[in-house]
């Protein structure tokens, strides 16, 4: 800071006192001024924008895998005369079945007739299905502002 010049006008404020006001052991009492910000916004139309959306739909093609059982049923013809029903069993895929009948003799015996063979196999064959589809497309346009009188009812926010 530079010295006050003693020519310049003192300028009359409440806050400066001249030497004449200021006895040489007096205390001086120096306002203390603080300044408050208030800060708000204000919404502004700066451009317009439209938004169109279409659904295009379109026929496929498409190949699905389709996966089904079959079952092959083998008659084997046994004809041997067993002493008591055989169980079933399995080899491999084949289930086999033993079918018995009682034949009248002098005496009961089984006899084997046959056996009944289930095999389970998957075939895969391509089914093909038409099935349509849709997708969308979306356009956006920018529009121009509005006037200012218009803005000027904007929102404010604090």
């Amino acid at each position: 800071m530079f010295p006050p010049n003693p020519n310049s006008p003192r300028p009359s404020s409440p806050f400066m006192l001249n030497d004449d006001q200021v006895a040489p052991s007096s205390t001086v009492v120096i306002p203390v001024i603080e300044e408050q910000l208030q800060v708000h916004t204000e919404w502004v139309e700066t451009g317009r924008v439209r938004v169109a959306k279409q659904v295009h739909e379109e026929t496929q093609t498409i190949d699905v895998p389709v996966r089904h059982e079959l079952i092959d049923v083998e008659r084997v013809p046994i004809n041997r005369v067993v002493d008591e029903v055989p169980l079933s069993r399995q080899e491999g895929d084949t289930l086999v079945l033993p079918v018995v009948r009682e034949e009248v003799v002098t005496t009961i015996r089984l006899v084997l007739v046959e056996e009944v063979r289930i095999t389970r196999r998957q075939e895969q064959a391509i089914d093909h299905q038409v099935i349509k589809t849709k997708s969308e497309t979306v356009a956006i346009d920018r529009l121009e502002p509005t006037t200012a009188s218009q803005s000027d009812s904007a929102h404010k926010l604090t």
